[in-house]
């Protein structure tokens, strides 16, 4: 899958090239958490409170602002995805949505940032298995 993945990226970024839009283009990667193999003796699952589901991989080439190889300290949730687009987009921040713009991290500027955050998760009626393993943690440094 990931050789899938690196080929077609690499299609897009040689489609852009031609135009010269690929240094004005933003490309986003984020992966799946995927399944349990075997770890904390489970399988078939992804939707536990463990390390391995709550990380997912991003990212980010936007040479403009991005620098290549920069790896940001702090933690990055999905919810700083829309803002983070909203910024570079040039679009005044939304009042009362959730998360923060990543680009400062990026930009390796100096930024406040959060040490620990929320993880909720419903019971769930879809998959049987998840009845009654809802769950609400909270994610620190440690």
């Amino acid at each position: 899958m990931l050789a899938a993945v690196a080929e077609g990226l690499g299609r897009i970024l040689a489609t852009l090239e031609k135009p010269g839009l690929v240094n004005q283009t933003v490309v986003r990667v984020i992966g799946d958490n995927g399944y349990f193999y075997g770890e904390h003796g489970l399988s078939r699952e992804r939707r536990l409170g463990y390390e391995e589901s709550i990380r997912l991989p991003v990212l980010v080439r936007y040479p403009p602002l991005v620098k290549s190889g920069v790896t940001p300290a702090g933690t990055a949730l999905t919810t700083d995805l829309a803002p983070t687009i909203w910024e570079l987009a040039g679009a005044p921040s939304l009042p009362g949505i959730d998360g923060c713009s990543l680009l400062p991290r990026f930009t390796r500027k100096p930024a406040d940032w959060r040490s620990s955050f929320l993880i909720e998760y419903p019971t769930d009626i879809v998959f049987p298995r998840m009845l009654k393993m809802g769950y609400d943690a909270v994610r620190i440094a440690r």
